[in-house]
C-alpha cells in the first residue's frame, strides 16, 4: 500500500522534469527515510534532521554531498509546509554548510585529456564510431549526461551549407536551447548517424545514441563509457566522470574566447552568469598579457 508520504513525494516531484534531478531527489529522500527510526518523513522533527547531518559528517560524506542531500530535504519540507501538509516546517532554522573558497573551486581536467580521450577511441568499428561521437559531443558542446541520453534524431540538424546544430529540448529547468556544432563534432556525429541503423539488431527508439538492443541508453551506461576511457588514460580518481567533461569544455571555451561568459551561458544552459565563474582559470601568462594591454603599461 502506498503511504501518504509516498503520495506527497510523487506530487512534489511532478514539478520537476529532468530525469537526473528526479533520480537524485528520490535517492536523497529515500536515504533520509531509511535513516529515520520511524521511516516516516512526515513525522520528522528539526532535531532528527540535525542528527542526520551529524551522522553524515561522522560517515565522512563530503560537504558538497551533505549540502545536496540537505537542500533536497529542505525543498521537500518547504513544499509540504507551503501547501499546508505540515503545521510546522522542521527545516526552517537549518542552514546549508558554508563552503570554503577551496571547496567551491572546480579543478578541471587538462584540455590535453580531451585530445587523448579521442585519440584512444578508434573509429574503425561501428561501436568505435558511436563511442567517439558520444565523447566528441560531450567534450565539444558541454551538454549534460542526461541531455545527451535524451537526444532524438529530430534534434539533430546537419547541413552542408548551413550551421549544424543540436537542440536540447529537456535541459535543466526544462529550458530549450539550440547549440551550434563545430566542424569536428559535425563530422563525428555524421559518421555515427551513417552507420546507426546497422548497430542493433532492431531499432526500437528514435534516440540518437541507441544501444545494441536498439533502445535509448541510460545515464549510467554513458557514465561507464566515460569512466572506462578515462581509466585507459590512467585517470581513476573518485568524482571524475561525465560532468568533469562539462567542466573541461567550459574551461577550454573560456581559454579560447577570452571569458565569453554570455556565449558560454547560451551553450551550457546555466541560468545565471554568476555561476559560470567557477569555470574561469586565468593563467599567470594570460594575466600578465592582460596587464601589458593597459594604457599605463604601454610604451614604457
Amino acid at each position: 500500500m502506498i503511504t501518504r508520504a509516498e503520495k506527497l513525494i510523487a506530487s512534489w516531484l511532478r514539478s520537476f522534469n529532468s530525469p537526473c534531478t528526479l533520480k537524485n531527489y528520490q535517492a536523497d529522500l529515500y536515504n533520509f527515510s531509511q535513516w529515520l527510526k520511524t521511516g516516516d518523513l512526515l513525522s520528522a522533527r528539526e532535531q532528527d534532521i540535525r542528527n542526520y547531518i551529524l551522522d553524515m559528517e561522522e560517515r565522512d560524506l563530503a560537504k558538497r554531498t551533505r549540502n545536496r542531500r540537505l537542500a533536497t530535504i529542505k525543498s521537500f519540507y518547504n513544499w509540504l509546509w507551503e501547501n499546508h501538509h505540515l503545521k510546522d516546517n522542521p527545516t526552517e532554522r537549518i542552514r546549508l554548510e558554508r563552503l570554503s573558497d577551496n571547496e567551491k573551486k572546480v579543478e578541471p581536467l587538462d584540455e590535453r585529456v580531451a585530445i587523448n580521450l579521442l585519440s584512444i577511441t578508434k573509429t574503425d568499428t561501428i561501436t568505435g564510431k558511436r563511442a567517439y561521437a558520444i565523447l566528441d559531443i560531450l567534450l565539444g558542446t558541454g551538454i549534460r549526461r542526461e541531455e545527451l541520453v535524451g537526444l532524438n534524431l529530430k534534434d539533430i540538424y546537419i547541413s552542408k551549407t548551413r550551421v549544424a546544430t543540436i537542440t536540447i529540448r529537456k535541459g535543466k529547468g526544462d529550458k530549450l536551447r539550440v547549440i551550434p556544432l563545430a566542424g569536428a563534432q559535425k563530422e563525428s556525429l555524421a559518421d555515427w548517424l551513417a552507420v546507426r541503423e546497422h548497430y542493433p539488431g532492431k531499432i526500437q527508439s528514435d534516440a540518437v545514441f541507441i544501444t545494441r538492443l536498439g533502445t535509448r541508453p541510460t545515464g549510467e551506461s554513458i557514465r561507464q563509457l566515460v569512466k572506462s576511457k578515462l581509466k585507459q588514460l590512467g585517470i581513476d580518481e573518485k568524482g571524475i566522470a561525465v560532468h568533469s567533461l562539462r567542466h573541461l569544455f567550459a574551461s577550454a571555451y573560456n581559454a579560447a574566447n577570452q571569458n565569453d561568459l554570455v556565449g558560454l551561458q547560451a551553450i551550457t544552459g546555466h541560468a545565471n552568469l554568476s555561476s559560470l565563474g567557477i569555470y574561469t582559470h586565468p593563467t599567470l601568462k594570460r594575466t600578465q598579457e592582460n596587464l601589458e594591454k593597459m594604457r599605463i603599461n604601454k610604451n614604457r
